[in-house]
């Protein structure tokens, strides 16, 4: 599960499992920090992605984060990210 807390003009929003409204968000730089849950299973082609991006041409591409925190929440594990 990812949730991007977005801070505009003074007040937060949480966008918790909108890949697509996720992605444009973190795109358009407008997502200072992620907060990434994983949890050690494997789903399978069915599964959603967690970030809707464009497709990168070649590896330079990728956009990298700083890990700030890492939590463990039962059996998962919470990940405290900004991009770097």
């Amino acid at each position: 599960m990812l949730v991007v807390a977005i801070d505009i003009g003074g007040t937060f929003t949480d966008l918790i499992g909108f890949d697509e409204a996720a992605g444009a968000f973190v795109q358009a730089g407008f997502a200072d920090e992620l907060l990434v849950y994983v949890a050690p299973v494997l789903l399978g082609p069915q599964a959603r992605p967690l970030l809707q991006l464009p497709a990168l041409a070649e590896l330079a591409q990728v956009r990298r984060f700083t890990l700030i925190e890492s939590q463990p929440v039962g059996a998962d594990l919470r990940l405290r990210l900004r991009p770097a």
